[in-house]
């Protein structure tokens, strides 16, 4: 794990944790689990570049203290 600081960019997804399937959304998207998702596959588009050699960043950030952060509802009518 990395501590760092970045700005995330207009459409960046955010997974709250107060819902009640917040604890499988935090256990598929930890990449040391025994079931994430990066070892179904399912992030290699972000993960592989096309073209060149090794890897890209893990795609996924969890932020360590509470952060207001400014965002959006998505529906299922606007995915």
């Amino acid at each position: 794990m990395v501590k760092d600081t970045i700005e995330f960019r207009p459409g960046t997804y955010v997974v709250r944790m107060a819902q009640p399937l917040a604890n499988l959304a935090a256990y598929m998207l930890e990449p040391q689990s025994n079931d994430a998702l990066i070892l179904w596959n399912f992030l290699d588009r972000y993960i592989v570049p096309q073209w060149g050699r090794g890897f890209n960043d893990y795609p996924v950030f969890r932020l360590m203290k509470n952060t207001d952060l400014k965002t959006i509802l998505i529906t299922e009518e606007q995915e």
